[in-house]
């Protein structure tokens, strides 16, 4: 969590930068947060503007330093189809019906996509 509130999840160490959505002169890390134990198994980093709870499962929850859920993201989990087509990575997010997204892909008047799967640009592999 950096001192503006901004957040950065990564898996297996990866850093925020080199990125496109990251500049080279991004905000420090903000040195109030903490580490705490959740409930059932899982961690939190508290903030003074947000809270990320990480599941013992793998989900990770972006919520208001009261409690209010903003962003739900489920753990990738690879799908292989009953017809037996090719196998794949999918990976799931939850906001809420009103929310506004902002950020890679997401645009001011927020997102207004149908259901279904888009791809992730730069995106190695299948």
């Amino acid at each position: 969590v950096a001192v503006g509130g901004a957040v950065f999840v990564g898996w297996d160490g990866v850093g925020p930068a080199p990125s496109a959505a990251v500049s080279a002169d991004r905000p420090p890390v903000d040195a109030r947060v903490t580490l705490e134990p959740d409930t059932g198994g899982g961690w939190r980093v508290v903030s003074e503007r947000v809270t990320v709870v990480v599941t013992r499962f793998g989900v990770v929850e972006l919520r208001t330093p009261g409690g209010r859920l903003l962003r739900r993201d489920l753990p990738p989990r690879w799908w292989e189809p009953v017809d037996g087509g090719g196998g794949h990575w999918a990976q799931r997010s939850e906001v809420a019906a009103d929310a506004r997204y902002f950020g890679l892909g997401g645009r001011a008047v927020g997102l207004r996509l149908p259901d279904g799967e888009y791809p992730v640009p730069g995106e190695v592999g299948g």
